[in-house]
């Protein structure tokens, strides 16, 4: 009878060990460096085998015909399969990642026949690729979409009664080139059900909600000219009601209900000329009620851009995780820049924000937050540097809940930062973004030989420093304070 009991005590124990390991904090990089043109643009987390998902696509450098590409990550970030969805003639844009039915896998996205720019990119579908957990497939399904348009952007949710809504943006070929929103429902088995076409509303659908009066609520980004809008639409998508996204936020849109009736959404903050990133709290039937919304921007004089595909995640409200990118300025830049992750509580009072980066150009297009209470990230680094090619690699990087790369064997290619300097190489000045945390630091250079050149004082989140008077060369800079700050590294005066 003891014996018995102990056994039963000692497999207790071991199960509760095996739970913890499984369940603690990891965090890796994970890079996809080939000699094709490659990149991420989803995430989804199985909390059961505890490994990610990533879908993305894949292209010869220099010739213009996409594969989607599906990868499984451990939770340490080894390779464990990966498979391609391949058509000798049309192109695939592979962007979401959802729970299937009868434990599959959901991956959805547009084809298209291949060609550029964007109204070549005509006879689009939309495509549901289903496949087991390790990618093997079960069904590929297809629904074309008009005739004589091309395919802007899709988003997929999955809505609280079971049923698909696919989101996104046609653009007439003939007519009206300016990209337009549709909608696409879809039952629970992905039988097509109706189709959607706002001809005259110059946007493109980013998220969607079942309501619980049986309504839907839509968030629909606004091209130049036509601002983002809040829609809300019957059951048979006839537009109830229209109100603007508040002004100082716009496209593009990372969102999260909190409850059912409120909300967290982020964007570019301050505006279309704005280079914030921007978060609210609005509470649904009050948008422009200053008492009962809350808004936050961090951003400064560099451009701040948002995750494209989606930004904002969290498990716990009161550890908000938001994603994008410091000087970001579109696809194939030759500067450096950076991933930029911040925290926030549930009253967007911001825990930290970190810099990765500064050895390449990254560009962000989604992050999630995870089950261990960290994030991950994933996109693309254009290793320019290096290569003559416009060619960029799958870029993922997991984080903690303090936005640290830790426990790894192998140190991460990627450097984490709380300050950043740029331009560098640099000509008459210096500039200086310090993270959020950090309200007061001193910046110090010095060249080669150790003498020093000067000193700068930092109050806030970014300076400017004069260096016209310096003679070419190079200098290391300091930055730091009293409050745990301390950054150095090179610049190059040209």
């Amino acid at each position: 009878m003891n014996s018995k009991i102990n056994f039963l005590y000692f497999l207790t124990v071991l199960l509760c060990a095996t739970t913890n390991v499984l369940s603690q904090e990891k965090s890796f990089e994970y890079i996809l460096a080939t000699n094709n043109d490659e990149l991420a643009y989803g995430i989804y987390e199985d909390t059961i085998e505890h490994v990610y998902y990533i879908t993305g696509r894949t292209q010869p450098t220099g010739i213009n015909h996409k594969k989607a590409l599906f990868i499984k990550l451990s939770n340490e970030g080894v390779l464990l399969d990966s498979a391609l969805l391949v058509d000798s003639l049309q192109s695939y844009f592979m962007f979401d990642i959802l729970d299937g039915f009868s434990d599959t896998l959901l991956f959805s996205g547009l084809k298209y026949d291949t060609g550029y720019p964007i109204q070549s990119r005509i006879n689009p579908s939309l495509i549901f690729y289903l496949c087991n957990k390790n990618l093997e497939p079960i069904d590929t399904i297809q629904f074309p979409l008009p005739a004589n348009h091309a395919y802007f952007l899709s988003y997929i949710r999955r809505l609280s009664n079971g049923k698909y809504i696919e989101l996104g943006a046609l653009v007439d070929t003939i007519g009206n080139p300016t990209p337009m929103f549709y909608l696409y429902e879809f039952s629970p088995k992905l039988d097509s059900l109706q189709f959607v076409f706002w001809p005259d509303s110059l946007g493109h659908g980013s998220d969607i909600k079942l309501q619980k009066d049986g309504n839907y609520w839509a968030l629909i980004n606004g091209f130049p000219g036509w601002k983002p809008h809040y829609w809300v639409l019957d059951t048979n998508y006839n537009v109830l009601a229209k109100d603007k996204v508040p002004e100082y936020l716009s496209d593009p849109f990372g969102l999260k209900w909190d409850s059912d009736s409120t909300f967290y959404v982020i964007g570019q903050g301050g505006g279309d000329n704005d280079n914030d990133i921007g978060i609210m709290r609005q509470l649904q039937t009050d948008y422009n009620d200053p008492d009962k919304n809350i808004f936050s921007s961090w951003g400064t004089d560099s451009i701040d851009y948002p995750a494209i595909k989606g930004g904002l995640d969290f498990n716990n409200k009161d550890s908000i995780f938001i994603g994008g990118m410091a000087l970001w300025w579109g696809d194939f830049w030759e500067v450096s820049n950076w991933f930029v992750v911040l925290q926030t509580d549930s009253l967007l009072n911001l825990r930290w924000e970190r810099f990765y980066g500064g050895d390449a150009y990254y560009t962000m297009w989604k992050l999630i937050a995870t089950s261990d209470g960290g994030c991950i990230a994933a996109g693309s680094r254009y290793d320019y540097k290096n290569t003559n090619e416009r060619q960029e690699d799958i870029y993922v990087l997991k984080l903690n809940k303090e936005g640290l790369i830790v426990g790894n064997s192998t140190p991460p290619q990627i450097q984490m930062q709380e300050a950043i300097v740029y331009p560098n190489p640099g000509t008459n000045y210096i500039k200086v973004r310090i993270a959020e945390q950090y309200p007061n630091s001193t910046f110090e250079l010095y060249d080669m030989a150790g003498n020093h050149v000067l000193t700068k004082s930092i109050v806030g989140k970014w300076g400017e420093i004069e260096t016209s008077f310096l003679l070419s060369g190079t200098f290391v800079y300091r930055i730091f304070n009293d409050d745990g700050l301390s950054e150095t590294g090179k610049w190059v005066k040209q």
